[in-house]
């Protein structure tokens, strides 16, 4: 499952990467709506921040919860044992 999602924020982040470069093609060349360019820009800028903040946070739960099933696998041995 991570390495799925990996793969589609790494896919994401080109995607992102092709049009913040357009964007500043765009404005080095004097678009004429140039502030409608600017806007979409920082739209892009602030949604991959947001995915980026929200990946790693599913990240931390997974690692959380893969080590509790870790220690869940080593202790729960140990009452049977009694």
């Amino acid at each position: 499952m991570y390495s799925v999602c990996a793969s589609v924020v790494q896919k994401t982040h080109q995607v992102a990467v092709q049009v913040t470069q357009k964007i500043e093609q765009l404005i080095e060349a004097n678009h004429y709506s140039i502030d409608i360019v600017r806007s979409i820009g920082e739209t892009v800028s602030a949604k991959w921040q947001q995915l980026m903040f929200h990946a790693e946070e599913r990240m931390k739960l997974v690692m959380a919860s893969t080590n509790w099933f870790k220690t869940a696998e080593q202790v729960c041995p140990i009452p049977a044992s009694m």
